[in-house]
């Protein structure tokens, strides 16, 4: 209160703010007020018993008042965790010993194991471990009178909705700002980003197995007590069974077992395999995302095919795909060009300027490999192998007109085939420059034809 007293002069605020600083159970105030507002939740919401503080506050509200936060709902709902069970059972270990120093600690095992199974548990889990819907109590502070507080029973139905063995019950809780036009919620649930409140798991003395359907009924009795905290009580039964379980807990003497590692989800939940789920959403994300260089020509994630080539969007990205893709090993824009250059020689020494056949082969080659040479990938490339998932993915054909010996020939082999004679050069300059196909062919059917031009050689 000091430090806000000097605040408040520090700022020119004292004719707005005035500080009171003492209990709210002794101090009086010179008006009533519109809004009451206050941090009062302890761990399991009612913990510390700083709520009764809270709603005892509410003698000074003027009628029709707000008070944030305005309701809270703690959530209770069976749980199965059986390394925390083990983790708590396996304390007990230590007071086995019979000879520790000289010193028999054996007697004192069964009061350290209702010790140890006394404490809540205090840390975060995965909302799987639940096994039935949570069951909701409900405080409105804005009726409620703090002696409803000091004794609370809520009695307990839930309908399994998975067999397995109930360890205990875990508790969060969340609370309600209800304003004039808006409500605004602050979770402490697994669900949510976790908070300092973190939640609460109560343990069973004895865990008992319940199946699916049954009901499992009982009750959560918080009694208050001297050390500003609760003495509580669950008790868990199947209905329609002699099947029973109870537990006292001392809530002011909790066991903090957060690491700060994200909590697991119970084994035995999986019904797909994590590794193709994960590669699935790989390729879900691939064909969202969607756009593809392939052979100088765009195509998107559902397999559409544009003719613009100009665009090379991903030619200077490098996407993150697994090790099972092979990189691209065609001919850059540079070695094509060279190639070309090689073919133009050829033809000129072959026929000099007046041999107009040879110009004809050497322009035609240049055609054809700059059509041919992808600007910067290929069908093994980077952005093709993220596309289809890092498979080995097929080549994108031109299957054409022209000699037989040309429409078998990958692109790159008849563009490197342009340099070598002048025979081959005629044979490209024949080739389906003029006569390709305007929609390369995409899938099984390109693959297949395309393993038949690698096992089969060009003809001469």
């Amino acid at each position: 209160a000091v430090h806000a007293k000097a605040l408040v002069a520090a700022n020119d605020a004292d004719d707005v703010i005035k500080v009171i600083s003492g209990k709210i159970e002794e101090i009086s105030l010179p008006e009533q007020v519109d809004i009451i507002i206050s941090e009062p939740m302890g761990y399991m919401l009612l913990n510390e018993r700083m709520l009764e503080t809270f709603l005892h506050a509410k003698k000074f509200l003027k009628p029709n008042g707000k008070m944030f936060p305005s309701r809270g709902d703690l959530h209770i709902a069976p749980f199965t965790d059986e390394a925390l069970y083990m983790e708590q059972f396996n304390k007990v270990n230590f007071w086995q010993q019979e000879y520790f120093h000289g010193v028999n600690l054996a007697n004192l095992r069964a009061p350290a194991m209702e010790e140890y199974f006394r404490q809540p548990v205090v840390d975060t889990f995965d909302i799987s471990i639940c096994s039935a819907k949570s069951q909701r109590h409900v405080i409105d502070f804005q009726t409620a009178d703090e002696t409803e507080l000091h004794r609370i029973e809520i009695p307990l139905e839930f309908h399994m909705l998975t067999s397995g063995t109930v360890h205990g019950l875990a508790f969060w809780f969340d609370v309600a700002f209800i304003g004039s036009n808006t409500t605004v919620w602050l979770s402490t649930a697994p669900t949510q980003p976790l908070t300092h409140w973190y939640q609460v798991r109560c343990m069973l003395s004895k865990p008992i197995f319940a199946k699916q359907g049954q009901l499992l009924t009982g009750r959560v009795l918080m009694v208050a007590n001297e050390k500003q905290s609760y003495d509580l009580t669950i008790e868990c039964r199947i209905e329609g069974t002699s099947t029973m379980s109870s537990n006292t807990l001392d809530l002011k003497n909790p066991y903090f077992r957060y690491t700060g590692v994200q909590p697991a989800p119970p084994p035995g939940n999986l019904t797909s395999s994590p590794s193709e789920d994960y590669w699935q959403q790989v390729d879900l994300q691939g064909a969202r995302q969607a756009v593809n260089l392939v052979n100088g020509v765009i195509v998107d994630g559902l397999g559409h095919v544009s003719l613009d080539s100009t665009t090379n969007i991903l030619q200077a990205q490098q996407p993150n795909i697994h090790q099972g893709s092979i990189p691209a090993t065609g001919l850059r824009r540079e070695k094509a060009a060279a190639a070309v250059a090689a073919a133009q020689a050829a033809a000129a020494a072959a026929g000099g300027t007046t041999n107009g056949s040879a110009i004809s082969a050497a322009a035609a080659a240049s055609s054809t490999a700059n059509i041919s040479i992808p600007p910067s990938s290929s069908a093994t490339s980077l952005p093709f192998n993220q596309l289809i998932g890092g498979a080995i993915s097929p080549s994108l054909l031109n299957t054409a007109g022209g000699s037989a010996a040309a429409a078998r020939q990958q692109p790159l082999i008849a563009a490197a085939a342009a340099s070598s004679t002048n025979q081959q050069q005629t044979t490209a300059g024949s080739g389906t420059a003029a006569h390709q196909q305007a929609y390369p062919i995409i899938g099984d059917y390109a693959m297949l034809e395309n393993l038949r031009n690698i096992s089969s050689p060009p003809s001469s």
